[in-house]
């Protein structure tokens, strides 16, 4: 007795049915999380456009108070200089200023010392508004003492410094106004460009306080204002005020801002995200203020955006479950009734399929597909004769296919580096390599080449063989040379080629692959391996190099690769290989092995004249040696790198250490100028030697010390007979300038984007720019040739 299920399952009209409705399910359920992410996505660009608007509303209405304030100073330098002569007359043009100025406070004109020899050494003439009661007195006073030396004043010394107006952060002004202020400096120049005093205007932030409070975004929204080092300014927590930053709960606590954040709204960028405060999700929307550097933003509930979202969503849900119920009842009804011809059909066919070609078709006297098929069936049988006589041109066809490999061979082994040696100019490295595919395209890859005084090469040996490999070890291949030259970290540059191989890997083919980056000048080796053979050491050092294996490419998304490092001595040559070495198989199917690669290894290390070169050379006859007549079985790659570090007798070797404060940047000014003065530098080129260093060290205060951190940095020079070293040390966060870009000098100064200009002068000053984060220490090396730069040369 036949089960019923059976028939449910053999029967095509069924099978149609339910293909039918699970094919319509999936079309369905593609729509419902297309609308999903698009009522989400429309609901967060409408938020985004408004919460935009409101604050570039408000930086409008911003910019306007503080651009009357720079106005108001700016128009009064015309008098002031008219009137240098007078002195006293300083003191009515600080009292106009505040008089006729409604948003200042309080106004001073601050001389550099001696200006004035017959008023003393500071001599800053100051107005200020005394409110008291219900009048409001405009006072002026001599505001430079010996008690207040303004001269050292950040609102004095930042815009004399920079030769530009300046905002100073905001302060509240105890024992005075009683109010949160900040100050507008505008430095005063002489006929011959000369700094010799500073104009300012002080404003209360009360009026911010105000008018931020007052935007009404949305009801269970507030609003905040930031200065450029992330102290809260406005915040309707005022305990908040002055007495913390955006990073007061990062270390704190999980639940707070992000420290990513943070640093995106105090580097001024304009944006959207979502944060978790108090268990509970919210939207944060902030904007620059860029005159004077704040920045401002909203933060609202998110479940207050998504509320009307999520009753559309459930109602789409709904209709499509109840369309679908509909369909299948239609299906089942309409499929039944289309399909009853088959079974005539397939009688038919089974003759066919038993051999007889020429077997008689059935009569089909529908006008339908079921007649189409017929006749296309009788066309089928007239076809496989002439078929037949299509194989033999297919065979011609096949012999053009083998020259069209032989072509695809000589591309692929023209991707990989070929002429050796590759750096004849170079002392300290060797390098040698070799590929033999097992067919005439192959899976297997190395590659090579230096940046910014590091070696950076791979290995690697992609599954599989013939065309699919090769196209896969030339996508590799190419992923590494454009990754590594942005990225420096050789597990980065692994983890950044997975995430890649991953979202093409269709074809389920993975890669086995070793990247390092070897420091010439320290000999310091990193390395990251991807499930691939360990190399070897010959020479100085020798045996197996330590090996985390990991997983190959193209595997597992957001695998977290581990790196490894070591120092090369000198003398020592690195050995990579693919499986094809110690998996070559003589006639008898005996592996090469590692043991006879470590004999190999072993008598090449004897020779004192070794090579990369020789090895590689000696390693391939030995394993050619070992398989004799057998044919190869797999794709066979050699690598061979010879470090040898230069020894040369030091002339000189002297360091400073500095706090990290730009103040101290005239004693490196004094280091370098006594440095290069001994080494023998002309003095141009030491003016030029000095900007680079100054551009380095005042980068690593910026970067490598953020806000508040305090640290040293270590200046060292060592100098021998061909060329001097500046070494820059320093234990703050982890900072790589030389993976800044370069800036385009080119564009203006509004269109360059901020950044990059420091490393560009380095780069353009000095032979090579080198950074290794060598434990919990920073270090960047700068080089110098003495043979083309030294006066006497």
């Amino acid at each position: 007795m036949k089960k019923p299920y059976l028939n449910i399952k053999r029967s095509f009209s069924n099978r149609l049915t339910i293909g039918v409705i699970l094919t319509v399910a999936l079309i369905f359920i593609i729509i419902f999380v297309i609308i999903s992410v698009f009522i989400g996505a429309g609901i967060q660009l409408e938020a985004r456009k408004r919460a935009h608007a409101v604050l570039n509303n408000t930086n409008l209405r911003i910019n306007n108070v503080l651009n009357s304030v720079e106005v108001a100073v700016q128009n009064n330098i015309f008098y002031i200089k008219n009137n240098l002569d007078n002195p006293q007359m300083m003191f009515d043009i600080t009292r106009r200023i505040v008089d006729q100025n409604p948003s200042i406070y309080a106004s001073s004109i601050a001389f550099e010392p001696n200006y004035y020899k017959k008023e003393g050494i500071q001599f800053a003439p100051y107005s200020y508004r005394d409110t008291d009661g219900s009048s409001t007195d405009i006072l002026t006073i001599q505001l430079g003492n010996e008690d207040y030396e303004y001269h050292y004043m950040d609102w004095y010394q930042i815009p004399k410094l920079l030769k530009t107006d300046y905002w100073s952060e905001p302060y509240y002004d105890s024992g005075g106004g009683e109010k949160m202020m900040t100050t507008y400096s505008y430095p005063l120049e002489n006929e011959q460009g000369d700094i010799i005093g500073i104009v300012t205007a002080d404003i209360s932030l009360d009026w911010l306080t105000k008018l931020i409070t007052n935007i009404k975004y949305h009801d269970e929204a507030y609003n905040f204002v930031v200065s450029r080092t992330g102290t809260f300014i406005v915040h309707p927590d005022t305990t908040k005020i002055l007495n913390e930053t955006l990073f007061t709960k990062t270390y704190e606590t999980s639940d707070s801002l992000d420290e990513k954040i943070a640093y995106s709204i105090i580097a001024g960028q304009d944006s959207m995200v979502e944060i978790k405060m108090n268990d509970t999700n919210y939207m944060l929307f902030y904007s620059p203020i860029k005159r004077v550097g704040w920045s401002m933003g909203i933060i609202c509930p998110k479940v207050e955006f998504f509320s009307t979202g999520y009753a559309v969503i459930a109602l789409v849900a709904f209709i499509m479950l109840i369309g679908l119920l509909i369909l299948a009842l239609f299906c089942r009804k309409v499929v039944r009734r289309i399909s009853k011809p088959l079974t005539y059909f397939a009688k038919s066919v089974d003759e066919i399929t038993k051999g007889n070609i020429q077997a008689s078709l059935p009569e089909i006297k529908s006008q339908d597909e079921m007649k189409t098929l017929r006749d296309s069936f009788e066309v089928m049988q007239h076809s496989l004769t002439a078929r037949i006589e299509e194989l033999k041109t297919i065979n011609e066809q096949k012999g053009r296919f083998e020259g069209e490999l032989q072509a695809a061979n000589n591309i692929q082994l023209s991707m990989i580096p070929k002429t050796f040696p590759p750096y004849p100019d170079r002392e300290d490295i060797d390098i040698y390599g070799l590929l033999e595919p097992a067919k005439q395209v192959g899976g297997d890859l190395y590659d090579f080449y230096i940046r910014d005084e590091k070696l950076f090469f791979c290995i690697g040996d992609v599954s599989g063989k013939g065309v699919p490999a090769a196209l896969v070890m030339a996508v590799t291949r190419s992923l590494f040379r454009t990754i590594s030259t942005q990225e420096s970290l050789p597990q980065r540059i692994m983890t950044q080629i997975n995430e890649s191989m991953v979202d093409m890997n269709e074809t389920m083919m993975f890669v086995t692959m070793i990247v390092g980056a070897l420091d010439l000048p320290t000999g310091r080796l990193r390395y990251c391996n991807a499930g691939h053979c360990a190399p070897l050491l010959i020479g100085g050092q020798n045996g197996y190099l330590p090996i985390i294996s990991n997983v190959p490419v193209g595997i597992m998304t957001n695998f977290r690769y581990s790196a490894q490092e070591t120092v090369i001595d000198s003398g020592t040559s690195i050995f990579l290989y693919t499986d094809g070495l110690t998996e070559a198989e003589d006639s008898q199917h005996h592996q090469y092995g590692e043991n006879r690669l470590i004999e190999t290894a072993n008598s090449i290390s004897q020779d004192s004249s070794m090579t990369a070169e020789s090895i590689i050379r000696t390693m391939n006859e030995s394993v050619h040696t070992f398989v004799g007549s057998a044919e190869q079985s797999d794709d066979l790659t050699l690598l061979a790198i010879n470090y040898r570090k230069p020894n040369r007798k030091e002339t000189l070797n002297e360091s400073i250490t500095l706090p990290n404060d730009i103040e101290t940047i005239p004693e490196l000014n004094a280091f370098v100028d006594d440095v290069c003065e001994r080494v023998g530098f002309d003095m141009p080129t030491t003016a030029s030697i000095n900007l680079a260093l100054e551009e380095a060290v005042v980068n690593v205060m910026n970067y490598a010390y953020p806000a508040t951190l305090q640290g040293t940095i270590e200046i060292r020079a060592i100098a021998n007979d061909i060329r001097i070293k500046f070494i820059i040390s320093d234990n703050g966060i982890p900072f790589d300038p030389t993976t800044r870009a370069d800036a385009d000098i080119t564009l203006s100064a509004e269109e360059r984007p901020i950044g990059g200009l420091g490393i560009h002068l380095v780069r353009q000053i000095m032979d090579s720019v080198n950074y290794e984060r060598i434990g919990e220490m920073n270090v960047l090396t700068l080089r110098k040739s003495l043979v083309n730069n030294n006066l006497e040369s």
